[in-house]
């Protein structure tokens, strides 16, 4: 699904539910030239030089091969069943990579991504030992039915904003965004408003609970907070927010100017956007 962010700051374009550009014009020249080098790569020397020893040599991929598109690289077994979606995933990976950096205000990386592409849950699960698609070393580790967006954005990351946030809910609220599910977590908030689960600003970011892998409401609302705060603050006052070890209300007052309730009550503001009128009217508590 192509990735639409609910982020516009509606001071500026009221109402309106931007879908972000793919590419932009020069984008378009430098990704057309990676697209015609496209190939199939199964030779040994094909393969990313390793810094010790290579995970590609493990005996658990043997007979592992590379589709090769440019800067993205999908290391799968011989005769995956979705093989034939791999150009459609090479391209999306590409445009994704670009997308991102150009919200996150950040020149765009092109290291090469290398992504181990299981055939499923099952292999996946088996050969990793990890219940959910993850990144590691440059490396993202994917597998169907999965969002292709948080292990990306795990992978970007760093070239954002390298170290570990004070508080996870900025990490797990950027994999939300991002996830590519299409979702409208703005909606989402007053919906956990509505049912009486809404979480305030100043409990979310110290709930060791929030997961984006394994819960959607906790998530939703951090998605809804940073998409927030990147319309109205943009991404270099996030990447401060997020990089800061202050404690919360303190970062708040020096990065926003403002408390955190009041912090609060504009992100709710500007979420009730982009909620629609026809759901919005059929709250009884969200008032």
């Amino acid at each position: 699904m192509a990735p639409v962010f609910h982020i516009k700051s509606v001071a500026r374009r009221r109402g309106q539910q931007i879908t972000f550009i793919w590419i932009a014009v020069v984008s378009l020249v430098c990704l057309g030239l990676l697209f015609v080098s496209c190939s199939r790569a199964e030779k040994r020397g094909d393969r990313p030089a390793p810094d010790g020893p290579s995970i590609y040599d493990d005996p658990k991929y043997a007979g592992w091969q590379f589709y090769e598109c440019g800067q993205v690289k999908l290391f799968h077994p011989p005769l995956h069943l979705h093989e034939a979606e791999f150009p459609d995933r090479c391209t999306m990976y590409n445009r994704s990579i670009t997308n991102i950096s150009e919200i996150l205000g950040i020149t765009r990386p092109w290291d090469t991504l290398v992504v181990f592409t299981y055939t499923g849950y099952g292999q996946g699960r088996e050969l990793t030992g990890r219940l959910y698609p993850f990144a590691q070393d440059s490396i993202i580790h994917f597998w169907v039915p999965s969002f292709v967006g948080p292990t990306l954005t795990d992978w970007m990351i760093p070239h954002w904003a390298p170290g570990t946030p004070k508080y996870g809910f900025w990490r797990h609220g950027l994999r939300a965004l991002f996830d590519f599910s299409g979702q409208n977590y703005h909606r989402g908030v007053y919906d956990l408003i509505e049912a009486g689960r809404f979480i305030p600003l100043d409990s979310l970011v110290r709930d060791t609970s929030i997961d984006s892998d394994t819960e959607r409401e906790q998530s939703a609302e951090a998605a809804s907070f940073i998409a927030y705060v990147l319309a109205d603050f943009g991404p270099a006052t996030l990447r401060r927010a997020y990089s800061s070890k202050l404690i919360f209300n303190e970062m708040v007052i020096r990065e926003f100017n403002r408390t955190t309730d009041s912090l609060q009550a504009d992100w709710l503001a500007f979420a009730r956007e982009y909620v629609p009128d026809s759901i919005w009217q059929s709250y009884k508590n969200v008032r």
